[in-house]
């Protein structure tokens, strides 16, 4: 072959090869697109592996704030909680301007939220929803504020003071819906003081309302008779609770107080007739044999029935409002015995029992 053809062939041949080379190796992943591939097909250790490694060898790179996030987050979805909240706490202390920092934020909410620490999740959510700039973002960060504040019993106020005006009107109305769940329209108007928005002012509206409204809550005990000195004992003890709820909240709780006499079918009677009124709630009766009385005669009622002190089993079978307070006999003899097996080891027993009702109740759940 001359030599021009030689040329003209490697003048247009090569060019191509080293093309095509080079789309070759161009397709290869690096570590990092590896490490996210792995984390998308729920490969957590893998990828965890590889975040882990980049940022011992490259620690001075510039994508060192993504390398910690992702291993972070293979981390979470591993269930490596502490190793993740450790490096979640870093990553917010050294990145501090990273756009990923509200996501940070909400990762360690997330967390604590699985480690059972819901007071520290409702402040990464609210540190989540300060940083964040997406809608989408903030619809999840709201809804959970919302729930959070609707579960917990009591808090510290929270500190808003760092949001713009416009968000911590959104944050404030999350938080005060959580509040009127807890029927806590005091603090919903603590939240939405300052609030300006039709929403903010429809619920503040309703939550006065509610303040305004006296509810009624029926005390049934035995105020006389054989049972009077517990009875006494159960009413102050649900006077001071109402008391103390009234100041929390602000609401006005208004207690009516009937005596049973220890009586079985006075009991009935009493819950029947309260059934048919307007009171929002009853509490009592003292013992399991009036407790019985009173949920049956709810079998076709919404009325709520709280027993404070019956322990006898198959009280609430009997109406689908009645709560127990106490554990039933029945079920503290089945958690002794649960406790003898599974704590102690033992695989058999000899019960030793005074033969009243309950004992022998007990003792046959046992």
């Amino acid at each position: 072959m001359p030599n021009f053809c030689k040329k003209v062939i490697l003048y247009f041949i090569l060019p191509f090869i080293f093309l095509g080379l080079v789309q070759a190796f161009g397709k290869r992943p690096s570590l990092f697109d590896e490490g996210r591939s792995l984390l998308e097909s729920h490969q957590y250790s893998s990828a965890k592996q590889i975040f882990g490694d980049l940022l011992i060898s490259v620690p001075d790179s510039q994508s060192a704030e993504l390398y910690l996030f992702y291993k972070a987050k293979a981390a979470y979805y591993e269930g490596s909680f502490d190793e993740a909240l450790g490096d979640l706490s870093r990553f917010v202390e050294d990145y501090f301007q990273s756009p990923f920092i509200p996501y940070a934020h909400l990762y360690r909410g997330n967390i604590y939220i699985r480690t059972k620490n819901p007071h520290s999740a409702l402040t990464s959510y609210i540190e989540s929803f300060r940083f964040s700039s997406d809608e989408k973002l903030d619809r999840i960060l709201l809804k959970s504020v919302e729930g959070l504040v609707a579960q917990l019993s009591r808090f510290e106020k929270l500190s808003l003071s760092s949001l713009p005006d416009d968000r911590r009107c959104l944050l404030s109305i999350a938080i005060a819906r959580g509040f009127a769940q807890q029927k806590n329209y005091q603090a919903v108007n603590k939240y939405l003081a300052s609030c300006i928005s039709p929403e903010a002012s429809k619920m503040l509206r309703e939550a006065n309302q509610m303040l305004k409204k006296e509810i009624e809550i029926g005390l049934v005990f035995p105020l006389s008779g054989e049972y009077q000195k517990y009875g006494e004992s159960l009413l102050d003890g649900a006077t001071l609770m109402i008391e103390k709820y009234n100041r929390e909240t602000g609401q006005k709780l208004k207690a009516v107080t009937y005596d049973t006499k220890g009586e079985i079918i006075e009991a009935g009677k009493i819950i029947g007739k309260l059934s048919l009124s307007s009171v929002a709630a009853a509490v009592g009766p003292l013992t399991s044999e009036e407790t019985a009385i009173a949920s049956a005669a709810l079998a076709c009622s919404d009325l709520p029935l709280i027993a404070p002190a019956a322990s006898q089993g198959g009280l609430t079978g009997l109406s689908s409002t009645c709560f127990q307070l106490q554990p039933n006999i029945d079920r503290q003899g089945i958690k002794m015995a649960e406790y003898a097996f599974e704590q102690l080891g033992f695989d058999s027993s000899a019960v030793l029992t005074p033969t009243a009702p309950d004992n022998l109740r007990m003792a046959n759940a046992f």
